[in-house]
This record gives C-alpha cells, sequence and structure tokens, in this order.
C-alpha cells in the first residue's frame, strides 16, 4: 500500500512524501529510508560523531561529502522509488555509487530495493559495505539481521539484530526484529515481549500490532488476537492492511478459526 510521510524537524528541510510497502508479516519488515536533507549552516556548525576516526559521521554527513552528480542521481534514484519504478531507482542508485563508490547512504538504500526484490546475495554486499563505511549506525545492522531472517538464517540474524541493538538499545525496529525472529524459531514468549517492546519505543509501529496477532493466531489465542486486532483498528483505521485485519475480526467474534496469518 501507499503511505503519506510528513518530517517537521529542526535542523532538517520538511519532507513530504509516498512511500510505498508491499506487504507486512509477523517474520518481514519492509524497510523504507527517508533521508533529511539539513538546511544550510556554516561549516562550523556542521553536526559530526565524536571520536578520533574521521570515517565515524552522520548520515546527513555522508550525503553533504558526495559530489553534486552523484548527490544528483541519488535524489533521482529516491523519486524513482516513490513512483514505484524499482529498476530506475536501482539504475540511478548505482550511478551514485559509481560517481562516489564511499556514497553510504546510495548503497544502504541500493541494498533495501535489491531485498525487496529477493536478490539477497547482492543485498548483502551492499549492506556489508555499508557497515564498513558507518559502523556507527545501526540500521545498517537491523537491514542485515532483516536480510538473514528472511533467508531463514537464525543465527547469523541474532548476530546482528544483537549488534544493532548494543549500538541503539532503544530501536523499535531492532525490538520487532528480535520479536519476528523469536516467533520465527518458535520462542513464542520471548517474541511475544519482544514485540510488545516494540510498541513501547513507537506505539505508531503497526506491523508490530500485527506481528503480535499473526503469533496469537500462530498459538492458538483467539481471545488476545481479537484484542490486538481492536488495538490495531483503533489506531490504523486507514492503514493499507485495516480491511484484511477486519476480516479477521469478524471470522474469530463470530467464532470462526482464523489461522491463517495475516498476509496480503
Amino acid at each position: 500500500g501507499q503511505y503519506h510521510v510528513v518530517v517537521k524537524e529542526d535542523p532538517y528541510q520538511p519532507v513530504d512524501e509516498v512511500v510505498r510497502i508491499d506487504s507486512v508479516t509477523s517474520s518481514t519488515v519492509a524497510l523504507v529510508n527517508i533521508y533529511l536533507r539539513l538546511r544550510e549552516t556554516r561549516q562550523s556548525d556542521s553536526p559530526s560523531v565524536k571520536g578520533g576516526n574521521p570515517r565515524l559521521m552522520s548520515p546527513a554527513e555522508y550525503i553533504r561529502q558526495a559530489p553534486k552528480s552523484a548527490r544528483r542521481e541519488f535524489q533521482k534514484a529516491i523519486d524513482m522509488g516513490n513512483k514505484g519504478e524499482a529498476d530506475e531507482a536501482i539504475q540511478h542508485y548505482r550511478k551514485a555509487i559509481d560517481l562516489y563508490p564511499d556514497f553510504y547512504a546510495a548503497r544502504n538504500n541500493l541494498g533495501t530495493a535489491l531485498m525487496n526484490r529477493s536478490e539477497y546475495s547482492q543485498a548483502k554486499e551492499q549492506f556489508e559495505k555499508v557497515v564498513a563505511l558507518n559502523a556507527t549506525d545501526a540500521a545498517s545492522y537491523f537491514n542485515l539481521a532483516n536480510l538473514y531472517i528472511l533467508t531463514k538464517q537464525a543465527e547469523k540474524a541474532q548476530l546482528w539484530i544483537e549488534r544493532g541493538l548494543s549500538r541503539q538499545p532503544d530501536s523499535a525496529l531492532g525490538h520487532f526484529l528480535q520479536g519476528s525472529l523469536y516467533e520465527m524459531t518458535g520462542k513464542f514468549k520471548e517474541a511475544e515481549t519482544s514485540l510488545r517492546r516494540s510498541i513501547e519505543l513507537d506505539p505508531l509501529m503497526a506491523k508490530a500490532h500485527l506481528a503480535l496477532v499473526n503469533l496469537y493466531l500462530r498459538t492458538k489465542r483467539d481471545e488476545q488476537a481479537v484484542s490486538e486486532l481492536r488495538a490495531f483498528l483503533t489506531a490504523f483505521p486507514n492503514d493499507a492492511f485495516a480491511p484484511k485485519a477486519k476480516q479477521v475480526l469478524k471470522r474469530l467474534e463470530g467464532g470462526s478459526a482464523a489461522s491463517d496469518p495475516l498476509t496480503r
């Protein structure tokens, strides 16, 4: 479905974009990158990460470091992606990287686009390069964790989740991925705890509510599934997944079994 994203936060330029997400399940997550452009500042005011390593910089700094030609290709890629033109977006990301091989943000987006097309080997290569370019950003660790969840490599997924959470312990996405991995490996109690933590950290994480619904359906806890579906529909009445959620809720309230997961 399509989602309208508006961001107004100093010291960045406002963002007003439409993003597309293909599906939401209990064991996968579609990652969408929204990059904020810094308002013009004096060089002395530029944000930086404390420490002696000049490569440990914020994503905004990496984007600003890229030559204009690479930034133009990067923006074209984002525009194409927002229009649902994945092939064109990937081409522009590759052009941006050709112009500036250390373009951290372009590699991250390219990896995400490739992962969404199930081109996991190429996506993994990009994410690993992202980690090498900016080891402080937890997002790249979670990208690799998600890739390993999608390819059913639980041990590797756990490793990258732990690495990501060690850098960003309060990441709702990190706890969501942890819950998804626990659910995938049959650790249902731990899955519920992690998914609840994800919602505590970000009440607007709709996919965490749906993941809990799937968990309750899988473990035959229909009463909890009904409660979670109601909470989801109250909080997200216009979500692209709301019609499907309403169908499942109606079946459960009518006493019918609804053990199938919430997938499109």
